[in-house]
């Protein structure tokens, strides 16, 4: 999981609360059916988004590897932008029990509560890590929310991932 809203709608703990994400989802749930209705071609929404700035800072062309950008315009082109309304209304319903373990082995893998746009909580997260024994826990330090198209933190992300799925089939 990449870094995953684990509070999100557990009622005590609001993941996003106070999250910069937050105004870009506004943005976004606005913006979405006007870029659609407009038929905007990827290409010219891909020139869009890399001067557009990121939750995290900077622009997007700045932190982001070019196929990131690339599927992020193919895929605002074909979203339903009214997935985000219980986000943004604060009516979502959380998607997993803080008190159940994981079933199967997982990997959390957080961005750097430091930044502005980290979703995952790693004290969350070590929580059902806790309760969940083939669960890990990994930060990014320095990574924002979109950690596996970031530059600076894709090979990691990508090499943390590796790491525990070899560790898995070497443990089947």
């Amino acid at each position: 999981m990449e870094d995953p809203p684990l509070g999100l709608g557990a009622g005590e703990d609001r993941a996003l609360e106070g999250n910069s994400l937050l105004d870009a989802f506004a943005l976004m749930r606005e913006s979405i059916p006007a870029l659609q209705a407009s038929g905007v071609s990827a290409d010219a929404l891909v020139a869009i988004l890399a001067a557009s700035p990121s939750a995290s800072g900077g622009t997007f062309g700045d932190i982001l590897h070019p196929d990131g950008i690339e599927q992020m315009a193919e895929s605002l082109l074909r979203c339903d932008a009214s997935v985000l309304d219980p986000v943004l209304t604060g009516n979502i319903e959380a998607f997993v029990d803080p008190t159940v373990p994981f079933a199967v082995p997982s990997l959390v893998v957080c961005a750097d509560p430091a930044k502005p746009d980290a979703v995952a909580s790693p004290d969350l997260a070590r929580a059902f890590a806790d309760i969940s024994p083939a669960t890990e826990v990994f930060v990014v330090e320095g990574a924002g929310h979109l950690i596996h198209d970031e530059l600076a933190s894709r090979d990691t992300f990508h090499r943390a991932v590796i790491e525990f799925l070899d560790r898995q089939t070497s443990t089947a």
